[in-house]
């Protein structure tokens, strides 16, 4: 059994930019943990454990959506926090709203259900996670930058070329990935 996802990869820059914000974080002095830099993704569908066997089936489908989809560019911009301000328990940077990530994601789903993958109850929020809350140590200092300069914060652009199924390791210093496949998008 191997755990996986369905994810965006991130460019360089865009994850730079996610670590200056995530030292801007750190320096808040809060209870926290930080995702590591090179382990930041977009996520567009989290599979679970699965087989190994089912891997492959997986794979095949996912290759279907690369015809069917095109390339598109995506801005990383803002913070926020699940569930809401007043209990933070993940900081996030979003991501614009942009029509082709939501039929993305919309035909990941469309594609694995018949695999028996049941679609997310919640709705797709893409996010970067940036920190998990662990305790309520100065948490007035996260929510006051949140509210002051969240909205402010613009990490940058980049193309959506491609997304990838990873495999999920967890480990004591992090959780580390491995491509199992790629799936390219149609240049247009």
């Amino acid at each position: 059994m191997m755990r996986t996802f369905v994810a965006v990869p991130l460019p360089e820059p865009i994850r730079k930019g996610l670590s200056a914000v995530s030292r801007e974080l750190k320096s808040l002095d809060l209870h926290a943990s930080f995702p590591r830099p090179e382990s930041m993704h977009l996520t567009l569908k989290f599979l679970g454990e699965i087989a190994e066997s089912k891997a492959v089936v997986v794979k095949e489908a996912l290759d279907r959506l690369g015809d069917q989809c095109s390339a598109f560019q995506v801005e990383v911009r803002e913070l926020g926090v699940f569930p809401h301000l007043g209990n933070p328990r993940v900081v996030w940077a979003g991501v614009g709203r942009v029509d082709p990530l939501w039929d993305l994601q919309r035909r990941v789903e469309q594609e694995l259900k018949p695999l028996g993958f049941s679609p997310e109850k919640k709705p797709f929020h893409p996010h970067l996670t940036l920190a998990r809350i662990k305790s309520r140590k100065n948490i007035v200092r996260l929510i006051e930058y949140v509210e002051q300069q969240g909205r402010d914060v613009r990490i940058g652009e980049f193309g959506v070329a491609e997304f990838h199924l990873y495999q999920s390791f967890l480990k004591p210093q992090g959780a580390e990935y491995r491509v199992l496949s790629t799936c390219r998008l149609k240049e247009e």
